[in-house]
């Protein structure tokens, strides 16, 4: 090729490149906006955030607020039998421990007269032998006129109390070793003596009560004894027992002092079922209730405290969480009894994760398992 023919080639080519680079140029130019607008994330549509959470039913029917208090199993005043003798005496076995059950003629201590006792008996058969020779002398004298018939019926009276005096000692086993044992049926609460020890007249022996004379004596803080009354409804049971079994009773006794030892109110309660589920000297817990009323309730866990002092609660209308202003009532352990414009029992309300939500917020909801 000549070189005039080299010349156009390479003047066509530079023709060619600066066309293509300039219409590059102006297609960039023209288009600016739209890459910007892809790689610009405050264009980017945001999507809007949705709690999970689970709710429950809002239920209706009877609240009612309970107290739960602890005490003890005890004999019932007054309803104990003390065993005791009207003469000194020396104990010399004892057959019964605190807590045993008997029935009726079992044995519970051995005992003998001491010789102060043994003395008494004697003093007393001399007694009776000395007002028999006195009736019989003063009977021969009537006879000779020597005696008057208000000196015969003197000595015939203290005859009658001498008889009367020896035959009580010997009754009561003054004059010999003997057994002492049960007149009925009962449970051993106490034995004040010990094999050996010489126990004065009248001195306590042992205690025993039936097993229908227990009740129990709770204590309550003062500020809950206003709510307490004579008959009101008691539930017994067990401290350690959760199976919800146990006995019914009734207040019997509110005492209107503090106990120095445990600092609360004794109140004792009358088992309605005796002799069945309560065990001497056994701790126990009762429950009472203390108010009920009937109206809208939810779980605790659904209510949630504001920073003014109220309570709110979330329920769920149209996937969107609705917050609804409440006044509380009565409240346990399970149950919060709640009152609100535009409440209704069956409405779902949030009870899962009421915490992160706001009003008019979306929500999906879990089922509860």
């Amino acid at each position: 090729m000549s070189k005039r023919g080299w010349v156009l080639v390479a003047a066509a080519t530079l023709s060619l490149t600066l066309g293509s680079m300039g219409l590059g140029f102006l297609l960039a130019k023209g288009q600016p906006h739209q890459a910007l607008a892809a790689d610009s994330p405050e264009q980017m549509s945001e999507t809007e955030p949705v709690a999970q959470v689970k709710v429950v039913p809002m239920g209706r029917g009877t609240i009612a607020s309970h107290l739960t208090v602890y005490g003890t199993v005890v004999a019932a005043k007054g309803k104990s039998r003390i065993f005791s003798l009207p003469f000194e005496s020396h104990i010399l076995k004892v057959l019964a421990i605190p807590g045993q059950e008997v029935k009726a003629g079992t044995s519970l201590f051995e005992l003998a007269p001491s010789p102060p006792a043994l003395l008494q008996v004697e003093l007393a058969r001399a007694e009776l032998s000395s007002a028999q020779k006195e009736l019989a002398l003063l009977r021969q004298q009537m006879e000779l006129g020597l005696a008057t018939r208000q000196q015969v019926l003197q000595a015939e009276k203290g005859l009658k109390a001498a008889q009367l005096n020896l035959k009580s000692l010997e009754h009561e086993g003054a004059g010999k070793p003997r057994l002492i044992h049960a007149q009925a049926a009962g449970v051993v609460t106490r034995v004040m003596i010990q094999a050996g020890q010489l126990v004065p007249a009248g001195g306590p022996l042992l205690e025993t009560i039936n097993r229908d004379d227990l009740e129990v004596r709770l204590g309550i803080e003062k500020e809950n004894v206003g709510h307490l009354r004579i008959g009101q409804a008691v539930r017994l049971g067990p401290i350690d027992d959760g199976s919800g079994h146990g006995v019914s009773g009734r207040v019997r006794l509110i005492t209107h002092q503090v106990d120095p030892q445990t600092r609360l109110v004794n109140v004792y309660v009358v088992p309605n079922q005796v002799g069945q589920g309560l065990w001497l000297n056994e701790y126990v817990k009762g429950q009472l209730t203390l108010a009920s009323k009937e109206g809208l309730w939810v779980p605790p866990a659904a209510v949630l405290p504001r920073q003014d002092g109220s309570h709110e609660v979330f329920t769920v209308k149209g996937g969107r969480a609705v917050r609804c202003l409440v006044q509380l009532g009565l409240e346990n352990p399970s149950q919060v009894q709640i009152e609100g414009a535009s409440l209704a029992e069956g409405q779902p309300v949030i009870v899962v994760g009421n915490s992160q939500v706001s009003d008019g917020m979306a929500v999906t909801v879990e089922s509860m398992r």
